[in-house]
């Protein structure tokens, strides 16, 4: 349950830090208007863990819309394929998880 915790946390701190995606329009093809290739960068996150955890994306096929509600609240919607790899820095072990949702 540890794990899943510390992985729920990292994906939610990386989601908060991916930015605003740039990417082309025609990657976000048959999804309609609006949809952007979600940017999500390899690094490092430090204090989650007593070791230094490496984040890498093997599979990044996520996609980003931006809409506002009627009572004006931003609502961030994510679509697609996302495969988030977990390393131990100290000991090279690698988790790899499928978080792309339902």
């Amino acid at each position: 349950m540890k794990r899943y915790g510390v992985i729920v946390a990292l994906g939610a701190l990386l989601s908060m830090l991916g930015g605003v995606a740039t990417a082309a329009p025609a990657l976000a093809g048959g999804r309609g208007d609006g949809w952007q290739l979600f940017p999500f960068e390899p690094g490092t996150a430090e204090g989650f863990c007593p070791f230094g955890v490496f984040i890498d994306f093997p599979v990044n096929n996520a996609f980003q819309k931006i809409v506002t509600s009627p009572p004006g609240s931003t609502i961030l919607l994510l679509n697609g394929s996302l495969r988030i790899s977990f390393t131990n820095m100290d000991t090279g072990k690698t988790i790899t998880e499928n978080v792309t949702g339902s």
